[in-house]
């Protein structure tokens, strides 16, 4: 289990609380941008070229949902930011969409994001130790 479970727990529970619509949406994307995340953690991060490959698929995902515009291009451009990103850029990049989720979704869901920043700045290329306990 990586650090960033309880963030997916998190959402997946905002998720299923929510009602039918553009946050909910929003939600979803979140959860699986954050879910990609894992991709860039040691101890066995994805090659690049992989990652490409699965930031495209959530790219074609995404596009697919309805959500509030302003959230929907911050997320689309950090999802396209993160295709070629490395673990050094990924605070970063998923901070960027603190501010969007907490103005488009709600200020938990904010708060949410602005964790996994945290989370994430506190995973270094020679982790070993990023399972929660």
């Amino acid at each position: 289990m990586t650090r960033l479970r309880d963030i997916q727990d998190r959402l997946i529970r905002r998720l299923a609380e929510s009602e039918r619509g553009p946050g909910r949406n929003a939600l979803f994307a979140l959860w699986l941008t954050v879910k990609a995340c894992e991709d860039f953690l040691p101890p066995d991060p994805v090659p690049l070229r992989t990652r490409r490959k699965h930031m495209e698929a959530l790219s074609r995902r995404i596009t697919s949902l309805s959500m509030p515009a302003d959230f929907k291009r911050c997320l689309t451009g950090t999802i396209r930011a993160m295709a070629e990103a490395d673990w050094t850029q990924l605070p970063r990049l998923i901070h960027t969409l603190a501010g969007s989720a907490r103005e488009g979704i709600g200020k938990e869901t904010g708060s949410l994001i602005a964790r996994t920043t945290s989370m994430l700045q506190g995973i270094g290329p020679d982790s070993r130790n990023h399972a929660a306990g």
